[in-house]
């Protein structure tokens, strides 16, 4: 995975799905922790409760 991306594999956020779609068992979504961190803090600081983050492609 780490050769995948351009930046340091410390800053990254990796997510393991296990959906059996199209004969993939096995899916990974990965991004810049702080791109994930800025929406969850924009959520914290107004007063929201995070139950989960949706990725949209």
């Amino acid at each position: 995975m780490e050769d995948l991306i351009d930046y340091h594999i410390d800053d990254v956020a990796l997510v393991y799905l296990n959906l059996p779609v199209d004969n993939m068992s096995l899916q990974v979504v990965a991004t810049r922790k702080p791109i994930i961190q800025s929406r969850v803090d924009l959520l914290l600081n107004s007063k929201c409760q995070i139950a989960s983050i949706d990725i949209a492609i």
